[in-house]
């Protein structure tokens, strides 16, 4: 058949998470990333979408 091919890569690889959500009425998407999937990924989840929101309704953005 053949001999496959040595591919040299660049290290370990780096894991990254990201959680997101969806705004159905304005179709913007807004995310946060971690270093791990874990309840901090989540609460940053949470929280930035609730500071947008919450800039919008107040006029600040």
């Amino acid at each position: 058949k053949g001999q496959q091919k040595e591919v040299l890569t660049p290290g370990q690889n780096e894991k990254q998470y990201l959680a997101g959500a969806l705004n159905p009425k304005t179709g913007e998407l807004t995310w946060v990333e971690g270093d791990s999937k874990n309840s901090l990924l989540f609460i940053q989840h949470w929280q930035k979408p609730m500071s947008t929101y919450r800039a919008i309704r107040d006029g600040h953005r």
